[in-house]
């Protein structure tokens, strides 16, 4: 399988040690508070004019409990998830890989990731010290179009019926899981 065959090629690439180009920065507010992520992505949807059947977020009557079965899915975690910073170091029978110099996040995954209808897209980000988790479900290409719009933040791809997920951390280290 073509999909299968990419994601083991990306599985072999563990060596590498630069980071890839920051494409924006924080804005910090005249208070001192970073501007939130939700707000920055929701932005970024509409610089891009990415419509919301393509990417949007999900209900807060239903976000815990998809945030739930990710966790649990993928990670050791499980309930507990929410209340932990960067869980991508948690996710079970993980790989990394650390992109070249250059290589830039979005074509990586659209060379690793196979093609699917919507995936879940988890942003997460630090408010009052506490995580915080924005759940969205989109279509891949418009996920890879904000993530390129955007600066680094630690983020979650997980194909819709949890057979994999993909993320980056705020290194850019990319860490997978699961069956393509």
């Amino acid at each position: 399988h073509q999909h299968t065959t990419k994601w083991l090629r990306w599985q072999r690439r563990l060596v590498g040690n630069n980071k890839r180009a920051v494409k924006g920065e924080f804005l910090l507010l005249a208070s001192g508070e970073f501007m939130s992520l939700r707000s920055d992505i929701e932005v970024s949807r509409k610089r891009l004019c990415i419509n919301t059947q393509d990417f949007s977020e999900v209900a807060h009557f239903a976000y815990k409990t998809i945030l739930k079965k990710i966790w649990n899915r993928f990670t050791k975690l499980g309930h507990k998830a929410e209340d932990y910073f960067w869980i991508n170091s948690h996710i079970e029978n993980a790989i990394g890989y650390q992109p070249k110099s250059g290589e830039a996040t979005g074509a990586i995954l659209k060379d690793i990731v196979p093609p699917c209808d919507k995936v879940w897209f988890v942003g997460q980000q630090t408010m009052n010290e506490q995580p915080k988790y924005w759940l969205y479900e989109g279509a891949l290409h418009a996920v890879v179009e904000i993530l390129d719009d955007m600066y680094f933040f630690d983020f979650y791809i997980v194909e819709k019926k949890f057979n994999w997920i993909v993320s980056e951390n705020h290194h850019g280290i990319l860490i997978a899981s699961g069956e393509p």
